[in-house]
């Protein structure tokens, strides 16, 4: 059994969040083989969600594999399962009698917002086989809903060995089933029966899927418990398999990168008195002039704009020191976190995502392939002038940590404003250059009267 990308590579595949990859396996069954148990499973790890709907089952040798009438795919952006039901395994015996069968299975997954940039993420796979039937109905978790308690939101997971050994502890890995993220883990150790969930992360009446870590000789089965006030207690039940371990090929990789930026007015990086710049907004561009932009940005304009006001609204009550900013942060990082954060380029500039300094200065563009790119400034900060050169970047394995010689400060690369030194309003730079426009339009009045007379 082998996997790999669809162009029979292992990666590590340079990818943008936002941007499809398609994944290939081929699995062959020996000639001869009569299995009571075919099951591939793959959960997309974080970084990467499963693109529903899009699992093809290619073969040869047997006569026909549909949907339904040979095996079920039970599916949702955290991974599928496939599983050959006993038509189909029937359908593969009978090929198999005299020849190898060959099946090869493509799907796609896509890189999200929660990829780590610089990181090599894996896709795995495991496929379950044996000649021992798999009839357990509940092998896929069902969704279970946190309970407040005490200020706190909590899943409450029980352990169950069919056989009755304890003596093995149990992780389990929760995610979020709308997005098929990683919230994070809990154990439950040797000799213990349950254990609690807890997280921040977690968000009241959203639904989670808590999926066991394998144990090597057991299929755990789920079930949500029923009742009123049980819809956040999840039972697991450890059974005894007689089938072989599954087997995990090697697992082909993808990475993404990203770069940080830090907005200052024109000291050196050094200087002890520089000045850390909010409010300036930029946009990025590409070698071939198209500008990076949200994916699917008319299905969000309303939870664009609602970002970008509270992106505002936080950055004017840091400002005015108005004992607001903390709410107004709050309500800022949650617009964000509701923007689903994958890229396209597009070629007109007034689509493209604005990336806005914070009170720090600081802005990242992350989940960007390897290459180079042009941040072009759109709005300066208050005070500022607006350059009128774009600034060239480089994005590879490593640009997200910034140590750059006096062009970076803390990790970040420096951009640089000039500030407005001729006073807006009164002054005597006023004063002169008013003066100066005055003895133009006198000097220029009396030109033409000369050049009048002249002529007549």
């Amino acid at each position: 059994m082998t996997k790999q990308f669809s162009d029979n590579t292992m990666g590590p595949k340079n990818v943008a969040i936002g941007e499809e990859v398609t994944y290939k396996i081929t699995t062959k069954i020996p000639k001869g083989s009569s299995y009571k148990t075919i099951v591939w499973e793959d959960l997309m790890v974080e970084g990467l969600d499963f693109v529903e709907n899009s699992l093809n089952v290619a073969y040869k040798e047997v006569e026909t594999l549909n949907k339904d009438d040979h095996y079920t795919i039970t599916q949702d952006k955290r991974g599928f399962m496939l599983k050959m039901n006993e038509r189909g395994l029937v359908a593969i015996e009978t090929a198999a009698k005299d020849r190898d069968v060959n099946i090869t299975l493509t799907y796609k997954g896509v890189l999200n917002d929660s990829a780590i940039v610089d990181t090599e993420i894996p896709n795995k796979v495991k496929f379950h086989y044996g000649n021992r039937p798999r009839q357990d109905k509940n092998d896929e978790p069902d969704p279970v809903t946190p309970k407040e308690d005490g200020g706190q939101l909590k899943i409450k997971i029980n352990k169950s060995w069919k056989d009755g050994n304890r003596d093995k502890s149990a992780t389990f890995v929760v995610y979020e089933k709308e997005t098929g993220t990683k919230i994070g883990e809990v154990t439950i150790n040797a000799g213990q029966d349950s254990a609690e969930f807890i997280s921040d992360k977690m968000k009241p009446n959203k639904q989670y899927i808590i999926v066991e870590n394998d144990v090597n000789g057991y299929i755990p089965t789920y079930t949500q418990e029923v009742g009123a006030d049980k819809g956040h207690i999840l039972t697991v039940t450890n059974n005894p398999s007689d089938n072989p371990p599954p087997i995990v090929p090697e697992q082909p990789k993808v990475i993404t990168h990203g770069k940080r930026f830090i907005k200052t007015d024109d000291k050196e990086v050094n200087a002890g008195d520089i000045k850390k710049l909010t409010g300036a907004e930029f946009v990025v561009k590409n070698g071939d002039g198209h500008y990076l932009a949200l994916k699917s940005a008319d299905t969000q304009a309303a939870a664009l704009t609602k970002y970008t006001q509270a992106e505002q609204e936080y950055l004017a009550a840091v400002k005015a020191n108005n004992g607001q900013a903390d709410t107004k942060k709050s309500a800022r990082d949650a617009a964000y976190e509701a923007l689903n954060m994958q890229w396209q380029w597009v070629t007109e500039k007034n689509q493209a995502f604005t990336f806005i300094s914070s009170t720090d200065g600081k802005f990242e563009v992350k989940g960007l392939k390897q290459g180079a790119y042009y941040l072009e400034e759109i709005k300066a900060p208050e005070g500022y002038a607006l350059p009128s050169n774009t600034i060239s970047f480089e994005v590879n394995r490593g640009s997200w940590i910034d140590n750059t010689p006096q062009a970076s400060i803390e990790e970040h690369m420096q951009v640089k404003n000039k500030k407005i030194t001729i006073p807006q309003t009164g002054g005597i730079g006023t004063v002169v250059f008013t003066v100066v426009g005055l003895s133009t339009m006198v000097f220029a009045f009396i030109a033409m009267k000369k050049r009048q007379a002249e002529e007549a």
